[in-house]
C-alpha cells in the first residue's frame, strides 16, 4: 500500500525528484518479482535459496578424491607415469567441480587404455617375427651364417640347418652383433626382404590385431566424447552467465516514464482562454 501511495503521489506531483524515486521503486518491484519467481522455482525443486552454498571442507575434498580408488593399472605398469599423466591433464583442463573431476579421471583412464592397447597391438605385430624370419632363412639358406661349421661330416645337414633357422631369428631379435650384420648382408644382397618378413608376421596375427584395433578405436572415441562433454558444459555455463549478465543490465536500465503534466496543463490553459 505504501508503494502504491508513493507512486500515486509521484504521478500527481510531477516533480523532478520523483523520477529517480520511480526508477528506484520500479527496480525494487521487478527485482522482488524475479526473486519471488526464483524462490518458488527452487522451492519446488527442494533447494533452499536463503543461504549461499558452503565451500567443501578439506576432509570432504579428500573423501571425494578417495571415491575414484586406485588407478586401473596392470602388474608391471608404471604408476608414476599414470600420476604424471593425471597431473598434466588436470593442470590443462582445470576441473571446476566434482562432475569435471570425474570426467578428467575418465579421460586419463581412457588415455591410459589407448597407450596400453597400442603396446598390445605392437606386441601382436612383432609376435611372429621369429617364425616369419625362420621361413625366410629356410628359403635363402644358412650355410654362410655365423657359427656354421666348416665341416659337416657326420651331421644331418637338413636337421642342422633347420636348427640354425630356428635359433638365428631369436639371436637377431636379441641384437647379437654378428647375426645382425649377417642378416643385413642378406638383405643388401637381396637374398631376403625384411619388409616381407614383417608383413608375413603381421598377417599371421591379423585377426587379433583387428580386434585390438577395434578396442583401441572405442577407447579413443570414449575419451574424445568426454572431452566434447566438458567443452559443451562449459559453453552452456558461459552462455548462462552471459544471459544473466544481460538480464542484470536490463534490470539496471528499468525505468518508468513520467507523464508530461506540464504539457497537459498548458493545453488546458489555452482551451480555457
Amino acid at each position: 500500500m505504501k508503494t502504491a501511495a508513493a507512486l500515486a503521489y509521484g504521478f500527481a506531483s510531477g516533480s523532478a525528484g520523483s523520477t529517480s524515486y520511480f526508477n528506484m521503486v520500479g527496480r525494487a518491484c521487478k527485482e522482488g518479482m524475479l526473486r519471488t519467481y526464483r524462490e518458488q522455482a527452487f522451492y519446488h525443486k527442494g533447494v533452499s535459496v536463503s543461504s549461499k552454498p558452503k565451500a567443501a571442507s578439506k576432509s570432504e575434498v579428500i573423501a571425494v578424491d578417495g571415491i575414484f580408488g586406485p588407478p586401473p593399472l596392470l602388474p608391471g605398469e608404471d604408476s608414476a607415469a599414470y600420476d604424471i599423466l593425471l597431473a598434466r591433464v588436470s593442470a590443462d583442463v582445470k576441473p571446476k567441480d566434482i562432475i569435471e573431476k570425474i570426467w578428467v579421471r575418465d579421460i586419463v583412464d581412457r588415455t591410459w587404455d589407448v597407450f596400453r592397447l597400442r603396446k598390445v597391438k605392437g606386441g601382436l605385430a612383432s609376435q611372429n617375427i621369429c617364425e616369419a624370419l625362420e621361413d625366410g632363412l629356410k628359403r635363402c639358406g644358412v650355410e654362410e651364417s655365423p657359427g656354421y661349421p666348416s665341416s659337416t661330416e657326420g651331421l644331418n645337414i637338413k636337421e642342422f640347418d633347420n636348427s640354425l633357422c630356428y635359433t638365428l631369428p631369436y639371436q637377431w631379435v636379441k641384437q647379437k652383433p654378428d647375426v645382425v650384420a649377417w642378416i643385413n648382408e642378406l638383405e643388401a644382397n637381396k637374398d631376403i626382404s625384411m619388409n616381407e618378413v614383417m608383413a608375413s608376421a603381421f598377417v599371421r596375427n591379423l585377426d587379433r590385431i583387428e580386434r585390438v584395433d577395434k578396442l583401441l578405436a572405442a577407447a579413443e572415441s570414449r575419451r574424445n566424447a568426454v572431452l566434447r562433454e566438458i567443452e559443451r558444459r562449459r559453453e552452456i555455463a558461459f552462455a548462462r552467465s552471459l544471459r544473466e549478465a544481460v538480464q542484470q543490465a536490463e534490470d539496471a536500465e528499468f525505468t518508468i516514464v513520467e507523464p508530461n503534466s506540464n504539457v497537459r496543463t498548458s493545453k488546458s490553459g489555452k482551451k480555457a482562454a
